[in-house]
């Protein structure tokens, strides 16, 4: 489906160039150790020939990701030793005994970053919804999720089935070939304003959630209409990461839940 069918599956969802492992993918995971991973992989062939491989393999598929590396890494990081003790062992200074206790500390430190800091608020504006929906003894509830799709967990934070979560699907067009196709996700954020009103006439949401960068952009219906008002704004991330994501998450709610 995704190497051969002219509706590849995973193109859908973003197409990386051919030499993306390379020049982001490898470079995103080992940071400054790359070049030791590089350097380790003249001294063990099989390994090599193994990454090597799977990396080909990988570079076939139009839709390329982190993830992906995750089942190789374990033999990435053995090639990489045996570059980092190559070095030692022919460049030894005072500079050099600190490359491993210093790449460990960074390694912590970003780790630290990405996993705790960077875009928590994709999770955490789960919690405040089941901190302050579930404490609620009101059973009308309906949470518009106006973000790329699968921004954020669901129901396996919310757990209940009588608060309705809705949000913006990204399905690929698997029926037939259309170059031109767009899928619920890409048709909002084309027209935001005129979709989401479109989207108050199947969704009678209580709760609107989404980016600073969209709302920024119908901040103006709101304040017209005055139907929703901005009950709290969460902290993301630092980075934007892409033009649909943003720093910020905002929670409306409508007047008068």
């Amino acid at each position: 489906m995704n190497f051969i069918h002219p509706n590849s599956i995973s193109s859908h969802y973003g197409i990386n160039t051919l030499l993306w492992y390379f020049t982001s993918g490898l470079p995103m995971i080992f940071l400054h150790t790359l070049p030791f991973v590089f350097l380790g992989t003249k001294f063990d062939k099989r390994l090599t020939i193994v990454v090597g491989f799977t990396i080909f393999i990988y570079t076939l598929n139009k839709h390329k990701e982190f993830r992906f590396l995750t089942q190789i890494l374990p033999i990435l990081f053995i090639v990489e030793a045996h570059g980092i003790d190559w070095f030692l062992k022919n460049f030894r200074s005072k500079f050099t005994r600190w490359i491993v206790p210093i790449s460990f500390l960074l390694h912590i430190l970003f780790g630290l970053y990405f996993s705790l800091v960077d875009r928590q608020g994709q999770i955490s504006v789960m919690t405040y919804l089941r901190t302050n929906l579930i404490s609620n003894n009101k059973q009308n509830y309906s949470i518009d999720f106006l973000m790329p799709c699968h921004s954020t967990p669901y129901y396996s934070f919310i757990h209940r089935n009588d608060i309705q979560l809705h949000f913006l699907t990204c399905e690929p067009n698997l029926e037939e070939f259309n170059e031109n196709y767009l899928d619920e996700a890409d048709r909002f954020f084309l027209q935001p304003i005129d979709s989401l009103k479109n989207r108050f006439q199947s969704f009678n949401a209580s709760h609107l959630i989404m980016f600073d960068t969209l709302y920024n952009q119908v901040r103006d219906m709101f304040e017209d209409e005055q139907n929703f008002f901005v009950k709290d704004i969460l902290f993301n991330s630092h980075i934007k990461h892409t033009s649909r994501h943003g720093k910020q998450i905002y929670i409306l709610e409508k007047t008068n839940q």
